[in-house]
């Protein structure tokens, strides 16, 4: 979609910098990376990491997957919540939350198609 291509599009500087980042420092020992939730961005290091690595798609989206199991109920808000945040102007994160394996399959596929691969990418 548009809105995943301009948006790794503008990313792809940042995502080369933190790769670089973590290559360069881990000859120090064990690199940490983390963000609030392990998704997204952090979603995509992992997965390019891993890719590094020679990890299999299947793999990738596995590994993607289990934020979601991780997360837990006690991370999603309840109606009433989300409800109230409209009513103050606050944006809605129920939406965001969770990290649904439709989500790394489809950016895989759209890194291939733009990319050719995730090499590449």
């Amino acid at each position: 979609t548009t809105t995943t291509s301009s948006s790794f599009s503008r990313s792809q500087p940042m995502l080369a910098r933190t790769l670089e980042c973590i290559v360069n420092e881990s000859h120090r020992g064990t690199v940490l990376f983390h963000c609030q939730k392990g998704k997204d961005r952090t979603g995509v290091i992992s997965m390019l990491l891993q890719a590094i690595l020679g990890h299999s798609e299947e793999d990738m989206v596995e590994a993607y997957t289990i934020s979601e199991q991780l997360l837990g109920p006690s991370e999603t808000s309840s109606s009433s919540d989300s409800d109230d945040s409209n009513r103050r102007g606050l944006v809605d994160w129920t939406r965001l939350r969770g990290s649904p394996k439709k989500a790394m399959v489809d950016t895989l596929s759209w890194i291939r198609q733009n990319h050719g691969s995730v090499s590449n990418f």
